[in-house]
């Protein structure tokens, strides 16, 4: 192959006027690997090589696309359907999904000035596997967000998120017509809550018209032997004052 003609097609890849779809397309077409006659080798550039090319060229713009870091982790954010899998696609989707990631990693995690190569780095790592107990970073995270028993494979998905949601946000408020199941959620996530974590660690409370601020948070009740009145605290007192479990737990 003339150097020529390679610098000339790789220059027209990472800088030319056209889409960037338009412009892989060409030069794949053009860089196709072929079998070398009488040899057990193929001569060409991968996409995978051109993607290096383009993530060489302005890693903020273009991703570095090995389909084996990307596959991972579209099919554990995206799921299974999302991953492309003709090569030109691949590498467009990568870019839109990898700047997804990027911006949450900039405005969640305080990453400064990171580019597509930290994104990839990330999800490259995130697949290997531990040699001690074969699980990936993947995985670690799943039995974080759902620990061993959690019926997030039962007949409850829903539960499975309000689970998720209670770890993020630490309180959840379920509304919504009679009878579209937000009692049942709650108490299958309390029940499995309680069996996992024991039954200290799960109250229930009915409201109803005569619940006083001195039933929920504290007021003067009756001593037991009625010789007057004494300071109780309420059911939220109670519960504040109990050790926290996210400190207390590994998750």
């Amino acid at each position: 192959m003339p150097s020529e003609e390679l610098r000339d097609h790789v220059l027209a890849l990472l800088y030319g006027p056209e889409e960037l779809g338009a412009r892989l397309k060409r030069f794949l077409q053009w860089a196709k690997l072929e079998p070398v006659p009488d040899k057990k080798m193929k001569k060409g550039i991968t996409p995978i090589v051109a993607s290096y090319l383009l993530s060489m060229s302005n890693s903020r713009k273009y991703p570095f696309c090995k389909p084996k870091a990307y596959d991972s982790a579209v099919m554990e954010l995206l799921g299974e359907e999302a991953i492309r899998r003709d090569p030109v696609e691949r590498i467009l989707h990568c870019q839109e999904f990898y700047k997804k990631i990027l911006d949450f990693l900039e405005k969640e995690c305080g990453l400064n000035d990171g580019n597509f190569l930290d994104v990839h780095s990330m999800f490259f790592c995130f697949q290997e596997k531990d040699i001690k107990d074969g699980l990936s970073a993947w995985g670690r995270i799943k039995e974080t967000i759902y620990p061993p028993g959690l019926p997030h494979q039962s007949r409850s998905p829903q539960t499975a998120s309000l689970y998720t949601l209670l770890l993020e946000r630490h309180n959840l408020v379920l509304y919504g017509p009679p009878g579209t199941g937000k009692t049942r959620e709650a108490l299958l996530l309390g029940r499995w809550w309680k069996s996992t974590y024991g039954p200290e660690t799960v109250s229930q409370i009915t409201f109803h018209p005569s619940y006083a601020y001195e039933d929920f948070i504290e007021g003067f009740r009756p001593t037991a032997d009625g010789s007057g009145f004494e300071l109780r605290d309420g059911i939220f007192k109670r519960l504040c004052k109990k050790p926290p479990l996210l400190q207390t737990r590994n998750f």
